[in-house]
């Protein structure tokens, strides 16, 4: 399934193009009941792990791991972000629809750890996460295998850390509505058409008690848990 996905991403491209008159995989069908949802969410010790190892890795690949661990944000669109997105003096985060899986305009209030992680960052090209500043950061493979050997931790994806914002933001007590909007998912029901609000406010407490949370665990205070104010 994954191997498909790839191919007929690569040939849609190419048909866009005029490359080819058509997709010639556009009509294979996906394998059923093959593949089982991941649940692996990171205990705290492997959250301050994985941070100290993308420390010791330092720019750009782990400013890059810190930035999926505080914003909760999907791996690519944080890998691809132009500093053209960051506004509002580096409050917020304007993620559109084209350069993200759910294919609508996202905004992501960044919080104080954030705003000093970016601040930290050497600004010399167009994107945040590069190597000459000209395209993106693509050493993910061998970031992961770094921060897995410095680390220690295994079994363990990217996208986990993804998973383990949206389950710790819950235990905090953040309403599921807020939790939800923060990590871009789609809205339910009606609630795509009737519910318009953008949840900004609300987004930014939480991210930012998220992040407070996150430099806890870092700092080896992780008993403490804190709770997500009311929206």
């Amino acid at each position: 399934n994954r191997v498909r996905s790839q191919i007929v991403a690569a040939l849609n491209w190419a048909v866009e193009r005029e490359i080819l008159p058509g997709n010639p995989a556009a009509g294979i069908k996906r394998f059923k009941g093959i593949e089982q949802p991941r649940t692996r969410i990171l205990t705290d010790a492997e959250l301050r792990a994985i941070w100290l190892a993308a420390d010791a890795v330092g720019q750009p690949g782990g400013t890059l791991v810190k930035m999926l661990i505080l914003t909760g944000q999907r791996r690519d669109e944080v890998r691809g972000l132009p500093w053209s997105e960051i506004r509002e003096e580096g409050a917020l985060w304007r993620l559109p629809g084209a350069r993200n899986k759910s294919k609508r305009d996202h905004q992501v209030p960044l919080s104080a750890a954030v705003r000093e992680l970016l601040a930290s960052i050497d600004r010399n090209g167009k994107f945040v996460f590069s190597v000459d500043g000209k395209k993106p950061y693509a050493g993910q493979k061998r970031l992961k295998a770094i921060v897995d050997r410095r680390s220690g931790v295994a079994d363990w994806t990217f996208h986990d850390i993804r998973r383990t914002v949206r389950s710790r933001m819950t235990e905090m007590g953040t309403p599921r509505e807020v939790a939800q909007r923060v990590l871009n998912h789609a809205k339910p029901g009606l609630d795509r058409h009737y519910d318009q609000a953008d949840y900004r406010d609300a987004m930014a407490q939480a991210l930012e008690a998220w992040a407070r949370r996150v430099m806890r665990v870092v700092e080896n205070e992780s008993n403490v848990v804190e709770l997500a104010r009311p929206a």
